[in-house]
Order: structure tokens, then C-alpha cells, then sequence
């Protein structure tokens, strides 16, 4: 079993364990279907940036947010 056969619902679980920053450099870009469940992921959960640096801030700024 490798991890792109577990089904939506596990992952998005997995998700809750990341933080935005980690979970974008962690998941982001593998394939298409983790990158729409991070979409989905943001969606749905609220997005906590307190515990992040502010270079890591804005470069999340910058590339990812404009996509969510």
C-alpha cells in the first residue's frame, strides 16, 4: 500500500497534523489530488500562521495563498 491509495477523508486527517507552512512544503506539488485536498484542506480549516517565521509568512503569501 503506498500513501496516494489511502482514501480523501484519511489524508485530509493526515492534513490536520501539519501546519499551513509545513504542509505546503511537505504535500504541495506530488500530484494533482494532493494538491486540490490541501485546497480543500484550507478550506475548511482555518489557517493559524502565529507559529511561523515572517520570511516563511511571505513566501507562503506569495506562492500559495493566491491559489487557495
Amino acid at each position: 500500500m503506498n500513501f496516494e491509495s489511502i482514501a480523501n477523508e484519511l489524508i485530509l486527517d493526515i492534513y490536520e497534523y501539519f501546519c499551513p507552512h509545513q504542509l505546503f512544503y511537505t504535500f504541495h506539488g506530488l500530484n494533482k489530488r494532493l494538491n486540490e485536498l490541501i485546497y480543500v484542506h484550507f478550506q475548511t480549516y482555518p489557517l493559524d500562521f502565529r507559529s511561523i517565521s515572517k520570511r516563511d509568512f511571505e513566501y507562503l503569501c506569495q506562492k500559495y495563498l493566491p491559489l487557495i
